[in-house]
């Protein structure tokens, strides 16, 4: 089952009115405009992030967002869970959502994190019967501002890449792949707690850096080289030099300026 999630800026557009043009390239000497029509799915705060899945199993793509789930197409809004609604003061509880299908039961589940350094659970869809979806926690401490919902060990099944915010380790987690199964297996990249542990860590990446067909995990200051086997050893912390990071800085203006955009 294919599921989606948006990063904290995509809601912006989902959840507004209005229209926007957009215009695009198609090539050298042709621009093509587009539009593109916005609307309104709840015009109350509810998450800083969204995630995006078949959540009745109806053959259409629904919407979850903090503690609600929106049903298409009419987008009729149905409680998951009761935890985001005391927020932080200006701050939702839930800065990423992300949507898949944990257990193997074949409905799609609801990752949250809550302000970095806060806790990372999961909630298991009930599927037919009409309840509050079941609370699991997945980590205490999960720090990183953007955590990474990835495919680590290449076994078809997207794993956490976050930190550790109280062990002061860089880690990834395991996600569970046996039907049934709940638990998350913890494996540490890094237990240097000067490299990427502070909860408000901004951003890191997952990418084959050195081009050795792994792909490694990337911060600000360098990167862990993919060890191969990754469940049983961490790669050593590469700092880059200084045409490594003109390139990484390079992309992290990219992305900046991205997101400004949006």
């Amino acid at each position: 089952m294919k599921a989606y999630y948006f990063n904290r800026a995509i809601p912006l557009l989902v959840l507004s009115l209005g229209y926007i043009t957009c215009v695009a390239q198609a090539s050298s000497s042709n621009n093509t405009t587009l539009k593109y029509k916005k609307h309104t799915v709840s015009s109350v705060f509810v998450s800083e992030g969204a995630a995006v899945g078949d959540v009745n199993r109806d053959g259409k793509i629904d919407i979850l967002a903090g503690h609600l789930w929106y049903e298409a197409p009419q987008w009729k809004a149905h409680p998951i869970h009761a935890d985001t609604l005391n927020p932080v003061k200006g701050y939702s509880t839930t800065f990423l959502n992300f949507c898949s299908d944990i257990n193997g039961d074949g409905w799609p589940d609801l990752i949250r994190f809550d302000v970095p350094g806060g806790q990372c659970v999961w909630y298991e869809n009930p599927g037919k019967h009409a309840s509050l979806w079941r609370r699991h926690l997945v980590l205490e401490s999960a720090g990183i501002e953007t955590p990474l919902f990835v495919d680590v060990d290449n076994d078809g099944h997207k794993d956490i890449i976050c930190n550790d915010a109280e062990k002061k380790e860089v880690i990834w987690l395991q996600s569970p792949s046996r039907k049934g199964d709940t638990i998350w297996q913890r494996h540490a990249i890094s237990t240097d707690p000067a490299l990427g542990t502070h909860r408000y860590t901004h951003g890191v990446g997952w990418g084959d850096v050195n081009g050795d067909g792994r792909k490694d995990v990337i911060i600000r200051s360098g990167w862990w080289e993919s060890p191969g086997m990754y469940a049983s050893t961490t790669g050593p912390f590469i700092r880059p030099n200084s045409g490594q990071s003109a390139l990484i800085c390079s992309c992290w203006t990219l992305i900046r300026m991205e997101m400004q955009i949006l």
